[in-house]
């Protein structure tokens, strides 16, 4: 395990999310990186983490963000977002769509991507608190994929951008496929309480560097 102040990464499957506490997450941030051509190969895991296991740990009043980027394959698109929003729209309440600018061009996936913001079904949030941050109104979020990133890395302004718009101080924030946690990095230096699951262990001294990179600048107010 990761340890710091207000950041705890576990290196396992995040299936089940044994390690969180019901009723005590207030933003789940979701991706779809993983999903591939061979969807029944990851179905039942982004059922356990975005349905079954999210619904237990959610809050009532959380929000669950999902980013999906659609790819190409043998001359047409893969639909990636098609395949989740199947998974989840009959268990959440899609509340907002958003377009992430990441890129101008890329080969292999869509230059853009699709921000779904779900809630649970009979949580009383409205778009309307939202759209209180002026950034947030705006349809299309441009922020360039982060520099030396891998595909779809986000930056740090994007990773400050979503928690302050979804999170106040003090809020939880849950990534399940954490990568090398520069959101939740970023979460926990904002006085955020932040969890991250990542079966890839090697990814501890790259995770480490985020954390020195990140916490070496002016802390956010």
């Amino acid at each position: 395990m990761f340890e710091k102040p207000n950041l705890k990464v576990y290196f396992k499957s995040s299936e089940g999310y044994e390690e969180i506490a019901s009723n005590s997450i207030d933003l789940l941030v979701g991706d779809s990186l993983h999903i591939d051509f061979n969807w029944e190969n990851y179905k039942q895991l982004f059922n356990d983490i975005y349905v079954k296991s999210a619904k237990r740990v959610l809050k009532d009043t959380g929000i669950f963000l999902t980013k999906i980027t659609d790819s190409y394959h043998n001359g047409a698109v893969f639909p990636r977002s098609k395949l989740l929003l199947d998974l989840l729209l009959p268990e959440y309440k899609l509340l907002d769509i958003k377009i992430w600018k990441r890129c101008l061009s890329n080969f292999y996936q869509s230059p853009f991507s699709y921000f779904y913001v779900f809630v649970k079904p009979d949580n009383k949030i409205t778009r309307a608190q939202f759209n209180k941050n002026r950034k947030y109104r705006i349809g299309v979020w441009d922020y360039p994929q982060r520099a030396g990133g891998k595909l779809n890395a986000w930056n740090d302004d994007l990773c400050k951008f979503v928690i302050e718009c979804f999170t106040k101080q003090g809020d939880t924030i849950l990534d399940p496929l954490a990568g090398t946690c520069r959101l939740l990095v970023q979460g926990a230096k904002a006085m955020r309480v932040c969890y991250g699951y990542e079966k890839d262990a090697s990814k501890e001294e790259e995770i480490m560097k985020v954390w020195q990179t990140i916490n070496s600048e002016r802390r956010t107010p």
